[in-house]
């Protein structure tokens, strides 16, 4: 697999495995914390088409440890994964869910602030560098949008139940809310991949 590409691979998990998920993070007591902004501190940029809207997260792993227990399975996602596609992953960073809505207004060339997932770049002879794997929860709209150093979008991605995207963390992109569906649900991984 091209560690410096978009690469979507669908049904990730058996179909059971996605409906529990699914069913876990949909729950009424399933935690999830509020956050008024979706910009937060960082590099980010704002474009004509950022839209910051409200939106709700779980972290379940930060900096080598545990931060929940809830929904393990999700913790398989990156291992599984890496098996099926000859990935080698030394370290999770982080996994962290969000939970995005409809909003009034809310058109489909919108997105939220661009950004990096990690900023850190390895040099060219390192054995390592940083990757993102998203994982979608539920089948939604609201796409990830994938954008060049310039900012001009060069692809998107639906939400898919069971579908995961991996790429290089320095590849620019941003999430939209859902205008046909409720609710989109994704967990982010950041992941150390050996090269």
């Amino acid at each position: 697999m091209e560690l410096n590409y978009i690469n979507v691979v669908d049904n990730i998990v058996s179909e059971k495995l996605q409906d529990e998920i699914e069913e876990a993070y949909v729950s009424s007591f399933f935690p999830w914390n509020y956050f008024e902004h979706s910009v937060g501190v960082g590099e980010y940029k704002i474009t004509d088409n950022t839209y910051d809207t409200s939106f709700f997260s779980h972290t379940h792993y930060k900096n080598g440890r545990d931060i929940t227990n809830y929904i393990s399975d999700v913790k398989n996602i990156p291992h599984l994964f890496a098996d099926k596609n000859k990935i080698n992953i030394r370290n999770i960073n982080r996994i962290r869910a969000n939970l995005t809505r409809n909003f009034t207004d809310y058109k489909e060339y919108n997105h939220s602030a661009i950004h990096r997932d990690w900023n850190h770049i390895f040099s060219s002879d390192s054995p390592l560098m940083f990757c993102s794997l998203l994982y979608y929860v539920n089948n939604s709209d609201g796409d990830t949008k994938f954008f060049d150093e310039n900012y001009n979008q060069i692809e998107s991605v639906t939400p898919k139940k069971g579908r995961a995207v991996f790429f290089n963390s320095n590849i620019l992109h941003a999430g939209s809310n859902p205008i046909k569906n409720d609710i989109r649900i994704v967990v982010n991984y950041t992941l150390e991949i050996e090269r």
